[in-house]
């Protein structure tokens, strides 16, 4: 199966409401830095991506289309998500992505 990450978008949908931007995206490209959030809990700050009705600000889409606007700055939690794998199949499951 031919799976292409720019024309699907489904990892980039969430229930929690954050992508989070771990020590791995430092600095971070001006790209993605302009969709970071800070969430302070207490003494602890996270750095995440915002979200916007269920997906990343920086998924855009264009009809069925759904492609990342920072793709190839996107953070290591993205990256890490393989075409292909267990994660991504039950992601493009629950988005209805065949």
């Amino acid at each position: 199966m031919d799976l292409d990450c720019q024309a699907c978008g489904a990892c980039c949908h969430g229930d929690d409401g954050w992508i989070p931007v771990d020590g791995r995206d430092d600095p971070p490209a001006p790209a993605l830095a302009s969709h970071l959030v800070l969430l302070r809990h207490g003494a602890l700050t996270r750095r995440s991506l915002r979200m916007v009705n269920g997906a990343c600000a920086a998924l855009v889409k264009q009809g069925a289309r759904a492609t990342c606007s920072i793709y190839d700055v996107r953070p290591s939690t993205c990256r890490a998500l393989e075409a292909g794998s267990p994660e991504c199949l039950a992601a493009r499951r629950a988005r209805d992505i065949r």
